[in-house]
């Protein structure tokens, strides 16, 4: 019997590679929950946080071109907070307000914060093909 056999296009193989390497936890650990794609890839559960991670729409993926990014978080009063140079989000990076133009391949990282606490990180993984 023949051995089955898959290919991945280019683009879909950057972006697991990408995926792989972005779902570290703020600790360097890697996630265990095994959802490193998706609309966010968090670390850890909820109930090993105050918050739940925040939710990027759309999610991690390769596109045709410039993506507007919309950052939800499901507690009231909550603030978003981003980074777009790798580095993990605290209380004092850019708070979100509005929708993001990511018009170039790279990836936002987001956490919530309320009342002192925080959510685990979430991670959003960007191809763009035509800029």
């Amino acid at each position: 019997m023949p051995r089955p056999t898959f290919s991945l296009r280019p683009s879909a193989f950057l972006a697991l590679v990408a995926c792989a390497l972005l779902a570290s936890c703020d600790d360097g650990s890697k996630n265990g929950s095994g959802t490193i794609c998706g609309g966010a890839a968090g670390c850890g559960s909820v109930a090993e946080y105050d918050l739940p991670a925040p939710v990027l729409t759309p999610g991690t993926g390769t596109y045709d071109g410039p993506q507007k990014v919309v950052i939800t978080c499901d507690v009231p009063g909550s603030q978003i907070r981003y980074t777009r140079d790798g580095t993990v989000p605290t209380a004092a990076s850019m708070l979100y307000s509005d929708t993001l133009l990511v018009s170039t391949s790279g990836a936002i990282h987001a956490k919530a914060f309320h009342q002192g606490k925080e959510s685990p990180l979430s991670i959003g993984a960007y191809g763009i093909k035509n800029p």
